[in-house]
């Protein structure tokens, strides 16, 4: 599954760049520097990152808009089109800003789609950019379309061990709404954190609670970490306790019982290991009597009948 671009916005294209668009593509050189109309550019399904906030892009928008562009993009040729492997969010901070062009490094075009990808997540992963969440719905897009065969493959190919890729592709069972909610937040956009909260929709309790009871389990489990700044441990604990539910309280056996013509009672508490005798309005004599019978009852030396 594919997440849209926040606040996506398709590019415009002005008069003047006719020239541009009819030029034949044969002419852009590998390791040459273009700049070009946002409409030659394509982005590739094989970009390691799939989430940008609408903050991300509107910053990035002002600044392309101040400044100019920093840093060329990269991309290879494709059918006529520009596939851009670097720079996606400022093809769509320039898209949104109203901009019209980008410049691109043009790169020769990768081998394959795996290392594409690969190229993608190395050069992200660099700038801090990249997160478990990206990894997440990523790789499951990327198993989906067959460019990783199995989990085994993507884990060698990436040099993971197969524990980790399997975890962080079980954080795609968070709907995309929480899954958004959560990048915005330090602890949330964490892959520990975000496996833990992965395992609330687990298959067989979505069965036996519903989807929406679960759902509300889990807003109610990132609210708190986000609130609390929770950390890894303090999330496990969190999503244990809210995966049980309420502790219910043991209700104590009681039974009357009779010393003399004193009534009282005796409660059990069997989960508790707990026994309690009360009697009340005992005289002084009669208590240190009853005490001294149950001394010699638990010693042994009176039978209990």
């Amino acid at each position: 599954m594919e997440i849209a671009l926040a606040g996506a916005v398709e590019p415009k294209v002005s008069g003047f760049q006719a020239a541009e668009l009819g030029r034949t593509p044969t002419l852009y050189e590998v390791g040459q520097n273009y700049k070009l109309p946002l409409q030659m550019f394509q982005r590739s399904e094989n970009n390691a990152r799939v989430f940008y906030l609408p903050s991300e892009l509107d910053e990035m928008s002002r600044s392309l808009q101040k400044q100019g562009q920093d840093y060329p993009t990269l991309g290879y040729l494709k059918d006529g089109k520009i596939v851009l492997t670097d720079g996606q969010k400022r093809f769509q901070a320039a898209a949104n800003g109203g901009l019209f062009e980008l410049e691109v490094k043009i790169i020769a075009t990768p081998a394959t789609e795996a290392d594409e990808y690969e190229a993608s997540r190395r050069v992200n992963i660099e700038r801090s950019a990249q997160t478990g969440l990206d990894d997440a719905f990523k790789w499951r897009s990327l198993m989906e379309r067959g460019v990783y065969k199995s989990q085994e493959e993507l884990a060698e190919r990436l040099e993971l061990k197969k524990e980790k890729v399997s975890k962080i592709l079980g954080i795609t069972r968070i709907p995309e709404r929480l899954v958004r909610q959560m990048l915005d937040h330090r602890q949330t956009s964490s892959w520990t954190i975000a496996y833990l909260v992965s395992t609330i929709f687990d298959p067989k309790r979505i069965e036996e609670q519903g989807v929406d009871s679960i759902e509300n389990l889990a807003q109610e489990v990132v609210d708190e970490i986000i609130k609390k700044d929770l950390n890894k441990s303090q999330v496990e604990a969190l999503v244990s306790k809210k995966i049980q539910g309420p502790k219910k309280r043991s209700q104590p056996e009681t039974m009357p019982v009779k010393f003399g013509d004193f009534k009282g009672e005796i409660k059990t508490f069997p989960n508790r290991g707990q026994l309690d005798m009360t009697f009340r309005g005992l005289p002084e004599d009669k208590i240190s009597l009853l005490r001294e019978t149950l001394e010699k009852v638990l010693a042994g030396q009176f039978p209990l009948a």
